[in-house]
């Protein structure tokens, strides 16, 4: 019975050793499929980009914890001007 379920031959076909096995070609999907198209940004003046900037806290501001509140309403915001 277990001899009717045992293939006739080994898998000599899909020995990975063997030099004339064809393997399947790998399918490509770009890192980038899912990114969204680049969209350009619009000019904005840079006086008010600077303003904002400052107010972020410097380039990687919007990356900082936010400051304590100081009392005065403030939340902090003031800053020692140089």
């Amino acid at each position: 019975m277990l001899a009717a379920c045992a293939p006739a031959a080994p898998f000599a076909a899909d020995d990975p050793a063997d030099p004339t096995h064809r393997a399947a070609t790998p399918a490509y999907r770009s890192p980038f499929a899912g990114q969204p198209a680049f969209a350009v940004a619009e000019p904005r003046p840079w006086r008010e980009t600077n303003d904002l900037v400052r107010r972020l806290g410097g380039a990687a501001g919007h990356l900082r914890e936010p400051p304590a509140p100081d009392g005065d309403g403030t939340g902090g915001s003031r800053q020692a001007r140089p």
